[in-house]
């Protein structure tokens, strides 16, 4: 584990973007729990757009060797 005021830093950023995408899951918890079914169908199409855009490898290089993160979910 590194030292010093860099990965202080960094976990300040991972601290506030884990923070705000826990907050967001929370928001649509309460969205779909309003039992509304085209907010459902949106969210659901979000989730999946998103996973597809920036989670999957669809978009990705995959001649290069890039660090793959797993996906973790807050709900």
């Amino acid at each position: 584990m590194k030292t010093g005021p860099a990965s202080f830093d960094v976990g300040l950023v991972q601290t506030l973007v884990y923070t705000v995408r826990a907050g967001l899951s929370y928001l649509i918890m309460l969205a779909v729990l309003s039992f509304n079914g085209g907010v459902f169908l949106a969210a659901m199409a979000g989730f999946g757009l998103g996973f597809m855009i920036f989670g999957s490898r669809s978009f990705k290089d995959t001649g290069s060797n890039n660090n793959h993160t797993d996906i973790q979910s807050h709900c």
